[in-house]
């Protein structure tokens, strides 16, 4: 299995020299590439995939969709940019229309002639002597540029399943992530999925609509809040669109750059029957509303936690018909600790005759046959194995570019303990090197804190070409302020919990990856206010020079 971009040939291309190069074609690129040619900077951008989308574009496996609301599911800080002339159809859309949106962007703001499709960045080396990076592509490409950005994605560095005998299997064996564009016929088939990650709980429905038989491999299960999924009307896309004033600033006032209002209430201060139908409005409500609008200390408390989690056990022991399957299907850790999903009936599923659950955590995979897969509980005969094993989350986009600073230092080897950034968007030792939904960023609404970040570089750049500056630097003492703050906000929650259940937000999903908080968990608000104050004090904790 090859998680390699999407190449037609390889050919030499000359050297080019441009003020940047940003890598990525999702949101985060796209912005950042329009707010850099605003300034009059000259931009390139590299992708993978062979279009724009970024994340949507590799992502089209079956029941694909949105986990945030399709009124802040696109550009709606920017002024410019925001969605004026585009409607989703649902509530939660369907990957294939957030694809198309930013297909619209792209041709709406001239972007599509300032990328490489199909382009994979090898190497980016900073000459300290001509204040440059210097950058080679798969292609055979070498680009230099004065500034280096990473639009790459939180989650686009897909985690090879390692499995032995993959390549054994006579079936159709695929990461959920490089899902061809002509789509995989499972239909009438025998379908494996391995994983219950927000990619699985998506998969599963879906596939038990028409497979033969879906297999789903569970190692650690999942909380899954409902996505009260509807068709939006005309009637609801007037009303985002004249409502987007409100929609922007409850973004910007939030904790998850998504314009839900915090309850100001404490589970453990109110009756159990008020928490109960509390819960239950959360429920109903769906997605991360029932994380941020129901109680103020669910991450934090550990009794409000067990409330919550005890809630969602119930609902799954009361959605699921077969006493074992539910159990099985029960979290046993705190709520939050792993990034919550939410799915359209993933438990449901499981009351159909054609879906199993198999527990892998007491019976491990131990290697994939010609026929299917073999753990240590048995053999099961599969026609399709669809691994939705997850990513090395935010800095694994980053460190696959082998991206190599001052004194030859690697990015990788830097991260080797732990990861380290100023605001999660610049690295000592890494001038004129920034990371748009990077390490150590918040976590949330992904449209909404790439608009942010990429304002905040486009302001630091600008400034400096504004000075003549040759190199824009984070100094390591802030860097470390920065990093500190970022464990010390993560051990005032139950989140470095997620250790013990392979959470990527602490980075315990890749094997032999140094544990550290991966996401800033102080709150969208929070992140960039302090951001702000660091850009209103002249770039605070930089170099500019």
């Amino acid at each position: 299995m090859a998680f390699s971009s999407e190449q037609s040939g390889s050919t030499d291309i000359a050297t080019i020299t441009v003020d940047a190069v940003v890598v990525g074609a999702g949101f985060s690129g796209l912005y950042m590439t329009h707010r850099l040619k605003h300034h009059g900077l000259t931009v390139v951008g590299i992708d993978a995939g062979s279009d724009v989308g970024g994340t949507w574009h590799w992502n089209k496996y079956p029941g694909v969709r949105t986990d945030s609301e399709a009124s802040f599911y696109a550009y709606t800080l920017n002024e410019e940019m925001s969605q004026h002339d585009w409607d989703y159809s649902e509530k939660f859309p369907p990957g294939h229309e957030v694809e198309s949106y930013l297909k619209r962007v792209a041709d709406r703001f001239d972007l599509r002639g300032n990328y490489r499709f199909s382009t994979t960045v090898v190497s980016a080396d900073y000459s300290e002597s001509d204040k440059r990076w210097m950058i080679r592509t798969d292609d055979g490409g070498r680009l230099e540029a004065k500034y280096f950005i990473s639009a790459a994605g939180i989650l686009s560095a897909p985690i090879d399943p390692g499995y032995p005998g993959i390549d054994s299997f006579r079936g159709t064996a695929i990461h959920a992530s490089r899902w061809p564009e002509g789509g995989i016929e499972c239909r009438g088939k025998r379908v494996a999925v391995v994983g219950t990650g927000s990619t699985g709980v998506q998969l599963v429905p879906a596939l038990a609509e028409s497979a033969e038989s879906v297999v789903v491999f569970q190692r650690t299960p999942n909380y899954v809040l409902p996505s009260p999924n509807e068709a939006l009307g005309g009637g609801a896309q007037t009303m985002r669109h004249d409502g987007l004033a409100g929609t922007r600033h409850g973004i910007r006032e939030s904790s998850l750059g998504m314009p839900y209002t915090s309850s100001g209430r404490l589970a453990m201060d109110v009756s159990d029957e008020e928490r109960e139908a509390v819960f239950e409005e959360g429920w109903a409500n769906g997605g991360f509303r029932f994380l941020v609008e129901t109680f103020d200390d669910l991450w934090v408390n550990p009794d409000a936690n067990y409330a919550a989690a005890e809630f969602i056990r119930n609902k799954i022991r009361g959605i699921v018909k077969d006493p074992k399957t539910a159990e099985l299907l029960c979290p046993d850790y705190p709520y939050g600790v792993k990034r919550p999903a939410q799915g359209i009936e993933f438990y449901e599923a499981f009351n159909r005759d054609n879906v199993h659950l198999v527990d892998i955590k007491s019976a491990p995979i131990t290697d994939i046959t010609p026929d299917g897969i073999r753990t240590t509980g048995g053999k099961y005969d599969v026609d399709v194995i669809i691994f939705a094993v997850g990513y090395d989350a935010a800095g694994g986009a980053v460190t696959r570019m082998n991206v190599t600073g001052r004194g030859g230092v690697r990015l990788d080897d830097k991260w080797a303990e732990g990861l380290r950034t100023y605001l999660g968007m610049t690295v000592s030792g890494f001038p004129n090197f920034f990371m748009i939904l990077g390490p150590q960023a918040p976590t949330g609404n992904m449209p909404s804190v790439s608009e942010g970040q990429g304002d905040w570089i486009a302001r630091i750049i600008a400034e400096a070409e504004a000075n003549g500056a040759n190199e824009i630097e984070a100094l390591e003492s802030a860097e470390d302020d920065w990093s500190q703050h970022v464990s010390e906000v993560a051990n005032m929650t139950l989140v470095p919990q997620g250790s013990k259940v392979n959470s990527w937000f602490v980075g315990a999903n890749v094997k032999g990856k140094a544990e550290s908080i991966v996401i800033y968990l102080g709150g969208y608000k929070p992140f960039f206010d302090r951001s702000d104050q660091v850009a209103d004090a002249g770039f605070e904790g930089l170099k500019i020079s």
